[in-house]
Parts: C-alpha cells; sequence; structure tokens
C-alpha cells in the first residue's frame, strides 16, 4: 500500500474517487483505501503508474546520450562554444558527433561547415534535432563524394554551386552515415543499458521503438526475459531486396515483441523535406522531397512484402 495525502483512483478500478491509499499487484490496482502503508511518500511526492511512450528509437537515443547535445543552442556563436568545448576534450583525429540542433531557435540560418573551421580539421557530423538532417566540416567534405545528389536527397549548395556540408534525407544517410564510425555491438549493448536508466528515471517503463533487424537479433532478442522495459518493436529495415527474416522468426516474450515494419514517404517539416504541395514559405526553392523507396518507386513492393 502507497500512502500519500490524496490519491485519484480512475473510474475503471474497482474502487474510485479521492481515496489515502491504493495497493496494486502485477500491474493492477486491487484496493483503496486508508490501511496500513508499506510506503509513505514525503510530501510533494507521488506515485504515478508506468508510462509507455508510443514512439522513440531506444538504441539510437541511447547512443545520443554520450553526443554533444545542441538542443539548447540558440545561436551559431553558442553552438560554436559549445563544439570547441567538446573539441578540446577529444584525442586528436577522433569524430566529434553532435545531435539536437534546430535552426529555428536561432532565426533560421541553416549550418555549413565553416560553423566547425576552428576546429583543426577535426571530422564532425551534427544532426538535426529530427535526425532528417545533418551539417558535416570540411574535413568530412572531402571524404565524400558530393558531385551528384542521391535519389531523396539532397545536398544543399551555395549561390556558386558548392556544397555548403549541409545534407539532407538520403544524402545524410546514403553519403556522409556510411562514413561515420559505427558503434560496435558491445556500444551498442551500453547504449541500451543508458537509454533504460534515462527512462526509468523519467517514470517509463514501456515503449514503442522503432529498431533495425541486426539489433533485434544481436541487441534485443538476447534480453528478451529479463528487459527492464516492456518493448513493442517496429524494423526500419527498408533496404532492397528486404530480408524480413528478423521480424518473422522472432518468438514473442512479455518484454519483446515485433509489431510491424516502417518505411518513408517523405522528410520532416522542420528540415525541410516534407513533401508539399507548394513552395516552403521560407525556403521557396523546394517543396520537400519523396525519400527512399516512395522516390525510387520501389515503396508498393516493399508494403507487399512486408505484408
Amino acid at each position: 500500500m502507497a500512502r500519500s495525502g490524496s490519491i485519484d483512483v480512475p473510474a475503471w478500478c474497482p474502487a474510485s474517487g479521492d481515496r489515502h491509499g491504493v495497493s496494486w499487484s502485477d500491474g493492477t490496482i486491487c484496493t483503496s483505501g486508508s490501511g496500513a502503508a508499506k510506503l509513505d511518500l514525503p510530501p510533494g511526492a507521488f506515485a504515478v503508474p508506468g508510462l509507455v511512450d508510443g514512439h522513440l528509437h531506444l538504441l539510437l537515443g541511447g547512443l545520443g546520450l554520450e553526443r554533444l547535445d545542441l538542443s539548447s543552442c540558440t545561436s551559431r556563436a553558442e553552438v560554436e562554444r559549445v563544439v570547441h568545448a567538446r573539441h578540446k576534450t577529444l584525442e586528436a583525429g577522433r569524430w566529434l558527433i553532435a545531435q539536437g540542433w534546430n535552426e529555428d531557435r536561432w532565426g533560421g540560418e541553416q549550418p555549413t561547415a565553416a560553423w566547425f573551421d576552428q576546429l583543426d580539421g577535426r571530422p564532425v557530423v551534427a544532426w538535426r534535432m529530427d535526425h532528417h538532417a545533418c551539417v558535416v566540416s570540411r574535413s568530412v567534405m572531402q571524404r565524400l563524394d558530393l558531385d551528384s545528389t542521391p535519389v531523396g536527397g539532397d545536398i544543399v549548395r551555395d549561390h556558386a554551386g558548392a556544397p555548403t556540408g549541409l545534407l539532407r534525407e538520403a544524402a545524410a544517410w546514403r553519403i556522409a552515415q556510411p562514413a561515420i564510425p559505427a558503434p560496435t555491438m558491445d556500444d551498442r549493448r551500453r547504449a541500451l543499458d543508458a537509454a533504460v536508466r534515462h527512462l526509468h528515471a523519467l517514470g517509463v517503463t514501456g515503449a514503442g521503438t522503432m529498431e533495425y533487424g541486426v539489433d533485434l537479433e544481436r541487441v534485443l532478442a538476447p534480453r528478451c526475459h529479463d528487459l527492464p522495459l516492456r518493448l513493442a518493436v517496429t524494423l526500419l529495415d527498408r533496404d532492397w531486396p528486404l530480408d524480413v527474416t528478423p521480424g518473422v522468426t522472432f518468438e514473442r516474450t512479455d518484454r519483446l515483441w515485433v509489431v510491424g515494419y516502417k518505411s518513408f514517404v517523405d522528410g520532416t517539416l522542420g528540415s525541410r523535406t516534407a513533401r508539399m504541395h507548394a513552395p516552403y514559405a521560407d525556403e521557396p526553392s523546394t517543396r520537400g522531397l519523396w525519400t527512399e523507396l516512395a522516390a525510387e518507386g520501389l515503396l508498393r513492393d516493399w508494403a507487399e512484402h512486408v505484408l
């Protein structure tokens, strides 16, 4: 029995109305009243059922907890300052990976490779808050083939036609992402634990998560009976031809199960890649993008395959 000043028991419980205590077992509220408490909550504290996040990217989020967070930056100067501070802590040659920037927080100016020119040639990639765009440093640009734009992507260019370092959709995922040192499986397993700790601190005990088949098989499945979260997995695999084996063969447990597959038709409003009927008011040169399988004319084939 947990006891507090007042607990509002929902109408669907055995007893409703304001009560001074409530007990539960196996996720079900059993009784309410003012009986002897096993747990006294301090003044101002409260107990709630475990929360469920309907859509997140668990492993990506866990990896992101170790990356430089730019979400609070409100100017170019602030981005440059915090990036330079992180640069000073890293050994020479190591990639600096950041995430979370949002140009709307500083008036709409799109970041470019020039923002990282003070970092002595360090390779830098900074993902936008929605992960549908990234900006890379000049040293990274030199490693990439930026001569032709991939289907479903956008290599942003200046008035002279030179790439600025900002890559959207397929340009980010098909060109920049493969050049970035990939986290090891041990890194990904640690990211799972870090993500779980973070969610538990927020009261989240279950989630719908978007993951790739390899992570389902090698990171999540080995923990399927003792995961500290209940996870409904939507698989992101969409490279064609598609291997649906991970989703078809996985046996559901009470902690982990597969609910479907996800693909994309277009991008996001924030990255100006969501496909629109008319040009963007603040970026009239674009109406957004058809992306990935939709841009390649394979979305129907993909849908028939996963169904």
